[in-house]
């Protein structure tokens, strides 16, 4: 499973990568946008299920095993390359079994303060004799200011321990200075 999503990944990284060589010219600052991809690993997907309570055998349901971020300088960026990545050209389209393939955590920010555009899309892939299947693989569409956000926070969670607690109303608080301080950079007069 983890090979089908190592391809996912190559699926959608390349097909991003085609659109920002053929059409992002549209897009500000195209050539700022860094694309960054990743499996989990098996510890990590072990975790997600316990944490979730998915049950063995089921980590195919796991939405986010294959993920690939994509870093655009303005919000303006992250909305224009949404609407290039669905058309049916693109070959990527929204998985069409789960609920909600496209979360929109910019208009409404997790409790915590984090903000990002995700879609999970239905990636077709090919492995030896067991032919053609999909896997679901999620895309976040981030501006940097909310990268650099979304890394602080989990640097904070995950390797500083239970004691990053205390700053979570700082980082909500973050969160909210670095949105205005993006709204005034993403306006035209300040590109």
């Amino acid at each position: 499973w983890r090979s089908r999503c190592e391809q996912a990944v190559a699926v959608v990284s390349h097909a991003v990568n085609m659109i920002l060589m053929s059409g992002g010219h549209s897009i500000p600052l195209v050539r700022e946008i860094k694309i960054e991809s990743r499996v989990k690993t098996v510890d990590s997907i072990l975790m997600k299920m316990l944490n979730t309570h998915t049950p063995w055998p089921n980590y195919e349901s796991i939405e986010d095993i294959a993920g690939v971020r994509v870093i655009c300088p303005t919000q303006a960026g992250v909305t224009l390359l949404e609407g290039a990545m669905l058309p049916p050209t693109t070959g990527l389209r929204l998985h069409p079994t789960i609920a909600e393939p496209r979360r929109d955590y910019v208009a409404d920010p997790t409790g915590n303060g984090y903000r990002a555009l995700h879609l999970i899309l239905e990636v077709e892939t090919r492995f030896g004799d067991e032919g053609i299947r999909t896997v679901p693989c999620e895309v976040q569409l981030r501006t940097m200011f909310q990268d650099t956000w979304a890394k602080l926070s989990h640097a904070l969670a995950y390797h500083v321990g239970p004691e990053a607690k205390c700053h979570a109303e700082q980082l909500k608080n973050l969160s909210g200075v670095l949105k205005s301080y993006e709204e005034s950079y993403g306006r035209p007069e300040n590109q």
